[in-house]
């Protein structure tokens, strides 16, 4: 009996309890699973989108396939609201865990429902030449468009001599 408590979990992850607590979930989670691994795509992946599909399941206790559109845009702009990081990291998972869990249910039309995530990859343009330190770290975007940038400068400064 006391290797038995020792054997316990105190507490469960939160897909775990998704598990737990709402029908259909551990179907829906093995089937994301399956479809990760087979299409050899990082488990991390799997992780992140099942985190976010979960919590959305405990919120509502329901599946995310049998959320309304109503419920779902009042739950992402609540969730938009409260994500206090600038990438609005919590936000993009939720967005695209429903849009991968949509796809692997053949739900196209829920999946032209779900809000788009605008991407700002514009520097200003004086942004590396003027001496500017960044204030944030340059994406990798950000980073090949400042150096294409500063080649055309190159080149200009070379043929005006």
């Amino acid at each position: 009996m006391e290797t038995q408590t020792k054997l316990r979990k105190k507490s469960f992850t939160i897909v775990e309890q998704a598990i737990h607590q709402v029908r259909g979930f551990r179907n829906l989670y093995q089937e994301l699973d399956d479809k990760v691994r087979l299409s050899g795509q990082s488990p991390s992946t799997l992780n992140n989108y099942a985190r976010k599909l979960a919590q959305l399941s405990l919120h509502f206790g329901k599946l995310p396939q049998d959320i309304s559109g109503k419920e779902l845009n009042t739950y992402l702009a609540q969730l938009a609201r409260q994500s206090k990081a600038p990438s609005l990291s919590d936000f993009k998972f939720a967005i695209y865990g429903l849009r991968y869990c949509y796809r692997l249910l053949g739900m196209t039309d829920k999946i032209v429902q779900l809000p788009s995530i605008k991407r700002d990859n514009k520097l200003p343009a004086d942004y590396l030449f003027n001496g500017n330190a960044p204030t944030t770290p340059l994406s990798v975007r950000g980073m090949q468009w400042a150096l294409r940038e500063a080649v055309k400068k190159c080149k200009l400064q070379k043929r005006n001599q």
